[in-house]
């Protein structure tokens, strides 16, 4: 990425382009935990696929299948509490 050095004198403009690289920032920063969210959805939907394969495939109970996709979606809750925390949480 390039970074163009702009000289100027009014401060309104100064200003806006200061707000835009902090906003830049923060949302670089929150890029790393929407990936790991992302990835934590993409392998829930994985293992979703395979537990019911297997499940259909009567090689597990449907109850283990249950549990077995609770414990997933617990894990994934965990992922999106990290990555979005509440405003009472952040501080």
């Amino acid at each position: 990425m390039k970074i163009k050095v702009i000289h100027t004198t009014d401060s309104k403009l100064a200003d806006e382009l200061t707000e835009q690289a902090c906003l830049h920032g923060a949302e670089k920063q929150g890029g790393k935990a929407q990936e790991k969210l992302n990835d934590g959805l993409q392998h829930f939907a994985q293992q979703v696929g395979i537990i019911c394969a297997l499940e259909h495939g009567h090689k597990i109970p449907p109850r283990e299948a249950y549990h077995q996709i609770k414990a997933l979606f617990k894990e994934l809750k965990g992922l999106k509490r990290s990555a979005y925390p509440k405003k009472n949480e952040a501080s």
